[in-house]
């Protein structure tokens, strides 16, 4: 009685086996394995198949690396990841964990985020008799709210100014005197600095605090606000100027109306 596997003859077995190798061997271009004379014969051994030989691939992104580098060179890494940081508001956290990770690679990168995102101090002080004024400006508020919209949107623009006092501290006459300024037409935009005043008291004199924001204004209101990027020219209107009682009276410089014979009017 023949031998079986799981069924199949010893025989059937074999001619399989043969089968499956004399078409692996042909597939891959091998001479053709030669049949056994008898069943205790052995397979000659044939030659295996031969890996072809992979050579490395000449890339030509080296070039256009070599290129771009000779056209950043000048540039600061440092410079322009500040420049972005700030263009794009980036909280403290995100930055700090951004300079993490890139001091490994970049030892230049500062540890703290305030150090990278410190802006140059332009700010000219005016001494005033009881204490100093930092003029900011009036037009570069008015730009920086163009920037949300476009020029064309806005041929004519309404502005309202506002100037009040406040103390710093409560147990201190150090006061605070911002010149404030918004758009309210065509659109509300948001409150922004135009110039301040630090010392003891108000301003004195009144004159020196208001001369550098009347003298930008005169200039807005008769020849317009100039954008660089479209050179176009936006009329400008002043709206109104808002001050409460005692700063009204005391920006115009009559009695206050708590004053005898005071009137504001």
């Amino acid at each position: 009685m023949k031998r079986k596997y799981y069924g199949i003859k010893r025989s059937t077995v074999r001619m399989r086996v043969l089968r499956a190798m004399q078409a692996y061997y042909a597939a891959t271009k091998v001479a053709d394995c030669p049949s056994p004379s008898s069943s205790s014969s052995n397979l000659n051994p044939s030659p295996e198949p031969q890996m072809p030989e992979i050579f490395p691939e000449v890339s030509n992104e080296s070039i256009g690396v070599t290129e771009q580098t000779s056209k950043l060179q000048g540039k600061s890494f440092v410079a322009d990841l500040q420049d972005v940081c700030l263009k794009t508001n980036m909280p403290l956290a995100t930055v700090k964990a951004l300079l993490d990770m890139l001091r490994p690679y970049h030892p230049e990168v500062p540890k703290d985020p305030r150090t990278l995102l410190r802006t140059p101090r332009t700010c000219i002080n005016k001494d005033l008799k009881n204490g100093s004024y930092v003029h900011l400006g009036l037009g570069r508020g008015l730009l920086d709210e163009l920037n949300h919209r476009r020029a064309t949107e806005i041929p004519e623009m309404g502005i309202q100014l506002h100037i009040d006092g406040m103390k710093l501290f409560k147990g201190s006459g150090q006061c605070l005197w911002p010149i404030l300024a918004r758009v309210n037409y065509p659109v509300v935009g948001r409150p922004f600095v135009v110039g301040v005043f630090s010392g003891f008291g108000k301003p004195e004199p009144v004159d020196d605090f208001l001369s550098d924001c009347i003298a930008e204004l005169k200039e807005i209101l008769g020849g317009g606000l100039l954008v660089q990027q479209s050179g176009e020219v936006i009329k400008v209107k002043l709206s109104n100027v808002i001050c409460d009682s005692p700063a009204r009276s005391y920006v115009r410089q009559v009695k206050a109306h708590n004053g005898h014979y005071g009137c504001d009017r």
